[in-house]
């Protein structure tokens, strides 16, 4: 199956790794212990089942008979090694503080793994069902020193080859312990930034599937009779954030007239083309329990933004450099946008476009930004959405905000077992973050794919996996 993806594949180490394009290809052949269904549901994978013995102990029966791509069987061992990695603080996991709640793993035996938490641990489940908390083999991160360009897994597909910017593919594997599958003789996944290319190589048969169609072409796509588009809203968005290190963005007034500066709306509906939903409040979607509709930013306010502006002390405004990723043209439409919008308080915007494997070093290693726009997609708890977003020593946290009634909420709601107990923590953590406005959200995206009408068994995922990859076939 010939797949059109947005941007090329970052790095394959599943543990190391955040960039959703090389997500893509990792959980096609790394596996977690848990997974998520279509309906959003958690079932067991590589655990055959699991026991919850107490708030403070899981217990993991395994999977027995599961195989390495190298022919090594998977063992209770590999359970605990890839868990250990991932929440070592200083094995430069981006998902280390996700597990900060685990106190040790036993392994009583090669098919039992025992979790021991510290303190009771809501979304822990939800962790270990997400891509990026894959079991991998100790021996070949030892050989190799990482993963980044070496794919070792226990998945449905193994790694052939990457070639840069044109392709990267996977063949099957004939040895997987789930009988019969996959389907796929293999998926050969091909980078097309520009969002044209990847709806013409649907429609002319050239790849069977293409990945985030443009939302300029989804009413068109959904009148081809050869085209199956599968989606809807999803945790797809896209923001605009503030370096708080340097001013002017250290002064919170800044950021709010920002904030007030953008017409959401007109964003969605430009942008989008009306295929999304416009961001008022914070951060967590729509389809959560947690989710909190405060609608703070009710309507562009260009006069609430001037006056804070003189308030802060910046009545005259200032000159700033907004970045943003190169391969998303969605990305640089908004900067635009908003370099229009500021312009009448005075800001002077100068737009910056940056190659993608650059803007996710100035991102999330030098902090080499004064404004910058990204999408994030994936998450499931809403843990996941705000603690390494908002906590002070967030992982995440690349806009370095700090707010010590912020931290205190997300270290309380982590502690707390049910939705009812959790979701009033949340709503606080939603309205704060909206009037502080470290960040400026834009809207969810109605995210499609387009399938060619021959390809069977896929099935779309809410949080963007394409772990359905498994269950795909083509009828021709």
């Amino acid at each position: 199956m010939k797949v059109a993806i947005q941007a090329d594949v970052v790095g394959l180490d599943p543990h190391l790794e955040g960039s959703y394009s090389s997500m893509l290809v990792i959980e096609q052949v790394y596996e977690t212990l848990l997974l998520y269904t279509p309906e959003m549901e958690i079932v067991p994978l590589l655990a055959e089942s699991y026991d919850i013995k107490d708030p403070l102990t899981y217990e993991f029966k395994l999977q027995q008979g599961v195989t390495f791509h190298n022919g090594r069987e998977m063992t209770s061992a590999d359970v605990k090694y890839s868990l250990d990695r991932i929440r070592d603080p200083d094995g430069g996991s981006p998902r280390s503080q996700y597990l900060t709640a685990i106190d040790s793993i036993d392994t009583p035996d090669d098919y039992t793994v025992v979790i021991h938490l510290s303190e009771p641990f809501a979304p822990l489940l939800s962790y270990l069902a997400s891509p990026g908390f894959n079991i991998v083999p100790q021996e070949v991160v030892e050989e190799h020193g990482d993963l980044v360009r070496t794919m070792v897994g226990t998945g449905p597909f193994m790694f052939v080859e990457q070639i840069p910017n044109t392709r990267i593919v996977v063949e099957r594997n004939p040895d997987y312990w789930q009988e019969g599958k996959p389907y796929l003789d293999g998926i050969e996944f091909i980078p097309m930034p520009e969002d044209r290319a990847r709806t013409d190589n649907i429609v002319t048969g050239n790849v069977d599937y293409a990945d985030q169609i443009p939302q300029k072409d989804i009413d068109i796509l959904k009148d081809n009779p050869d085209i199956r588009l599968e989606g809807g809203l999803s945790s797809l968005h896209d923001f605009l954030f503030f370096n708080l290190r340097q001013p002017p963005f250290d002064n919170v007034k800044v950021r709010q007239a920002i904030a007030w500066a953008l017409d959401r709306e007109a964003m969605t509906q430009t942008i989008l083309y009306g295929h999304g939903q416009a961001i008022t409040c914070g951060k967590i979607w729509p389809y959560s329990w947690a989710y909190d509709d405060c609608n703070y930013y009710d309507k562009q306010d260009l006069d609430k933004a001037t006056q804070l502006l003189e308030e802060a002390g910046y009545g005259d405004g200032f000159s700033v450099v907004l970045k943003c990723g190169a391969p998303y043209k969605a990305q640089i439409d908004a900067a635009q946008m908003i370099k229009e919008w500021l312009a009448p308080l005075g800001i002077e915007v100068e737009v910056v476009p940056v190659e993608w494997s650059t803007y996710l070093e100035d991102l999330t290693v030098t902090y080499n930004f004064e404004m910058a726009i990204v999408g994030w997609m994936g998450m499931t708890d809403p843990d996941e959405w705000v603690y390494n977003h908002y906590h002070s020593d967030g992982q995440w946290n690349m806009w370095a905000y700090s707010n010590p009634r912020v931290d205190e909420l997300l270290e309380e709601a982590r502690t707390l077992v049910t939705e009812d107990e959790r979701a009033p923590l949340y709503a606080e953590i939603q309205e704060i973050i909206a009037e502080e406005a470290p960040v400026a959200y834009f809207f969810w995206y109605e995210q499609y794919e387009a399938v060619a009408d021959y390809v069977k068994g896929y099935a779309h995922m809410p949080n963007q996996t394409k772990i359905t990859f498994m269950d795909t076939w083509l009828d021709k």
